[in-house]
């Protein structure tokens, strides 16, 4: 049975507290759906910590440039969980679509709301690379519990820039292969699913063979659990 859990939301960003209405999609250890969520309850860390938690899913987009380099944000400063850490492309929850096909539609609609950029006409070969379950504390209150998504996009030669939103993006950078351990190793801020994905899984593997389209090196719906709090 999932309690109710309330908290004083009035010095937080209107444009942030709005979305945490949305209900989100509670799985189990298997990926299975078993409830729905609203997004405040489900980052409260009274929930994340208590015997009765379950992750809710969510999708990270990383985004590849014809450079072979990696799209980073840095995250607003008005986010309620790590506020101006760098992170991946794009992270977001889906909440229409429990089926991969419908979570990487709503990946793309997510990257275009935060980056101005539009997948549907600039991004190609998608690809669902592997899911990463993971639990992590932002402050007292506030935490991650995710069954997340890695979803892979590359960028046709076309693409020319684009104009990210203030309110979800303060800054964007792109990042070569190998300067990523680096980057996730000893820059101050960095979120604990990106710095995670990379220091305990094979992403610079995944990255090169994706980069190659060697379909056979990814496991898209086997779960890694990745270590941390």
């Amino acid at each position: 049975m999932i309690r109710r859990f309330s908290i004083n939301l009035g010095n937080y960003s209107k444009i942030q507290v709005q979305t945490l209405k949305d209900e989100l999609f509670l799985v189990n250890l298997n990926d299975q759906v078993v409830g729905k969520l609203n997004k405040q309850k489900a980052h409260l860390n009274e929930w994340i910590y208590s015997k009765d938690a379950l992750p809710h899913r969510a999708f990270s987009v990383f985004i590849f440039n014809t450079k072979d380099q990696l799209l980073l944000q840095q995250r607003s400063a008005t986010k309620i969980t790590f506020p101006l850490f760098w992170t991946n492309s794009c992270c977001s929850h889906p909440i229409k679509h429990d089926k991969s096909e419908g979570i990487v539609l709503e990946s793309y609609h997510r990257t275009h709301f935060e980056l101005g950029l539009d997948l549907t006409q600039y991004g190609h070969s998608q690809k669902l690379v592997q899911k990463v379950l993971y639990r992590a504390k932002y402050d007292e209150n506030w935490g991650e519990y995710e069954l997340d998504y890695l979803i892979f996009v590359k960028l046709h030669d076309n693409f020319t820039s684009f104009k990210h939103n203030n309110d979800e993006v303060v800054d964007v950078q792109w990042i070569d292969k190998k300067n990523v351990h680096d980057f996730v190793k000893n820059t101050d801020k960095v979120t604990p699913w990106f710095k995670r994905i990379v220091q305990q899984t094979e992403f610079e593997k995944w990255w090169e063979s994706y980069m190659k389209d060697d379909k056979k090196s990814f496991a898209g719906n086997t779960i890694i659990q990745l270590a941390g709090e």
